[in-house]
């Protein structure tokens, strides 16, 4: 729970009024059907509480909202398209302001020569994605929330993503940030420079910080060439470790151009079609599927040949026993769908327990055999449903209540139970609990578990420098001290 905190609502809501304009406010027990959407949580675990939203236009008055909360002493929580699932977004707090960035959602400018682009917190990924298609450049962060998620969420909680292999995360497309910090003042960061040594980089502070240092209002991206050229593949193998020889392989063969490796398993494939109407394109009795995709900006680039070599080698090896490529585009697109389906599928199936867990590439084949035994064990018949990004080590071990079990007792008698052990599991791996998704205040006791102690001092000796009113997004990613 995040502290309390007092506030005199007669002089604040006027002053927040003057900034934004009373059609710009929403005020609880006044607004509240309005209000509602922006105060449920995405996965409807728990509703927010505030005193107001407020939607600003510009940066400068973010500054203005940030400078006059900081004197009345009331905390801020920014909201972005409300996809996030940590609790990122959330207020516990009845005396909070919440910030809504939706506004800001302006492409600032394009750099086709230096291949940028510079756009608001408030931007949908997509957006900046068709915006950089037009220009005849490539923006790689991808996601199945990217058709409303907003690029500032994406910069708060450093999102990860499908292409993450070849891209890297949000992090790492970003080179510069515009921020209102604490105070109410604007730090201007917006470099389009690949090369700074200035000091400090003050912009990867901000980034993953999940709005507890400031509130980042814009960012100057880097662009990549269009891919092209590109081949999919949808192939099935008998264990983990096969999977893990077929993305070395992979890796041999296409240095590079390896954009994602996704792995699925045999459960995925049964209630994906059970629930909807995708079919695997290959055998659907076979133990683990895995989808990935090569790229190039050469449309010359051999890749169809030379995947279909790959793939023939793997299989004489006896490594891969069943697979297909794609031979048009709707075929890619079947692949994609079947991939950002999963998540929905499984909801069909009653409670679940949702992980986003890293390892180094080396231990997921250890994190997946043992994890099966020891949830088994902690609760028989349990089902689990690992997949995700075999390529980068980040694994969502997602466990699906047993069937005869009702969701109230899977959740209230087994959740937490699990949850700690798989995360100790992860642990032991030299892994991470949260690998893309944030911490949010859902994972504060992780954070106070796992993290080590010296790296949770300099967190929040680094958050009272920004922060030592604790008034930005208090109780999120910081455990307190006992």
């Amino acid at each position: 729970m995040s502290q309390q905190h007092t506030t005199t609502p007669d002089a604040l809501i006027p002053a927040l009024k003057l900034i934004v304009g009373e059609a710009n406010l929403l005020l609880s027990g006044v607004h509240d059907d309005a209000l509602t959407p922006y105060l449920e949580e995405s996965r409807q675990r728990v509703n927010s509480v505030c005193q107001c939203i407020v939607f600003p236009s510009t940066t400068a008055e973010v500054a203005q909202i940030v400078a006059t909360c900081r004197h009345h002493k009331t905390p801020i929580v920014p909201i972005g398209g409300n996809s996030g699932r940590c609790l990122g977004a959330h207020s516990d707090d009845p005396a909070t302001v919440m910030l809504s960035l939706k506004k800001l959602n302006r492409v600032r400018e394009i750099d086709i020569a230096n291949r940028t682009i510079t756009v608001e917190a408030g931007c949908i990924l997509q957006t900046i994605q068709e915006t950089a298609e037009k220009h005849g450049l490539f923006f790689p962060l991808s996601l199945g929330a990217e058709g409303s998620c907003q690029i500032g969420g994406n910069l708060a909680t450093n999102a990860g993503g499908i292409n993450v292999l070849r891209y890297g995360n949000t992090r790492d497309l970003t080179l510069g940030v515009e921020a209102v910090i604490p105070n109410g003042t604007v730090f201007n960061g917006l470099s389009a420079l690949r090369k700074d040594n200035t000091g400090y980089d003050l912009k990867n502070l901000l980034i993953g910080s999940e709005g507890t240092l400031g509130i980042i209002t814009a960012a100057t991206f880097t662009l990549s060439p269009p891919e092209r050229n590109n081949e999919h593949g949808f192939i099935a193998v008998n264990t983990i470790e096969d999977a893990i020889t077929c993305l070395h392989q992979t890796n041999q063969v296409f240095t590079g151009k390896v954009s994602c490796f996704e792995i699925i398993p045999n459960l995925a494939m049964q209630w994906l079609e059970k629930h909807s109407d995708l079919r695997c394109p290959i055998g659907n009795n076979h133990p683990w599927y895995i989808w990935y995709k090569i790229a190039s900006a050469n449309p010359d680039d051999s890749l169809a040949e030379d995947n279909l070599a790959c793939l023939e080698a793997l299989m004489e090896d006896g490594i891969v026993i069943d697979a297909t490529v794609s031979q048009n585009e709707a075929m890619k697109t079947l692949f994609w769908q079947i991939r950002e389906t999963l998540v929905e599928v499984q909801k069909f199936e009653g409670a679940s327990v949702k992980f986003d867990v890293s390892v180094p590439i080396s231990s997921v084949a250890k994190l997946i055999n043992t994890g099966y035994t020891v949830v088994n064990d902690l609760c028989p018949d349990i089902r689990p449903y690992p997949f995700g990004h075999l390529g980068d080590g980040n694994i969502h071990f997602n466990l699906s209540r047993p069937e005869t079990m009702s969701d109230e007792t899977f959740v209230n008698h087994y959740k937490a139970t699990l949850v700690e052990a798989l995360h100790d599991l992860v642990d032991g791996l030299d892994g991470s609990f949260s690998a893309e998704h944030g911490i949010g205040s859902q994972k504060i006791a992780d954070m106070a578990k796992y993290k080590d102690p010296i790296a949770l001092d300099m967190m929040r000796r680094i958050k009272h420098a920004f922060d030592p009113l604790n008034l930005m997004n208090p109780g999120k990613v910081i455990p307190p001290l006992k």
